[in-house]
């Protein structure tokens, strides 16, 4: 068994009791949609604005020269 209470070694390899193991979020899937991956933008009706790296440089020093 192991003497830890809450052992919070993710890897240990003694027994445990119920509730006796740490809480590893990371590891830990859940159905609540949470997620990074499921956030939207905040007004989906716009138009995707392409930024290019170096566009605005490029752009104020054609604006200079004209």
């Amino acid at each position: 068994m192991c003497r830890f209470n809450p052992c919070t070694n993710r890897y240990c390899h003694y027994k445990h009791e119920d509730g006796q193991r740490g809480k590893f979020q990371d590891k830990v899937w859940t159905a609540d949609g949470s997620h990074v991956s499921d956030r939207k933008f905040v007004d989906q009706d716009t138009v995707e604005e392409l930024v290019v790296p170096g566009a605005e440089e490029n752009a104020a020093m054609d604006e200079s020269i004209a």
